[in-house]
């Protein structure tokens, strides 16, 4: 049994083949726990904040959303997070903080 919230869904997806591409997009989102996480990770940063600016944080991550992120990244990959890590993300900067983020998340690693 479907929702009247996925009907329409549906049906919008049958009118417009935009409306099917965002479907099919938002579906494989959906089943990615990565990006589940991540999304729900930023959304609960940004209501808790409600000092940032939601178009600030669209790209490439902030400094502290990236500090909190990356170790929750690291425990759902099952990747550990130990002293040496925390360490080294206290110390990096934003770009190196992006950097390991997104070595993380292509690679499913820690990059050395």
């Amino acid at each position: 049994m479907t929702s009247p919230r996925e009907s329409e869904l549906e049906a919008l997806a049958k009118e417009d083949p935009i409306m099917a591409e965002a479907k099919a997009a938002l579906e494989a989102l959906s089943a990615d726990p990565v990006a589940r996480a991540l999304a729900a990770m930023r959304y609960e940063q940004l209501g808790m904040r409600h000092d940032i600016d939601p178009e600030s944080t669209v790209g490439e991550g902030s400094h502290d959303i990236l500090l909190i992120g990356i170790p929750i990244l690291c425990e759902m990959l099952g990747l550990g997070v130990d002293d040496a890590l925390r360490a080294r993300l206290a110390a990096a900067d934003r770009a190196e903080l992006q950097s390991i983020f997104d070595a993380i998340r292509t690679t499913k690693t820690l990059p050395p």
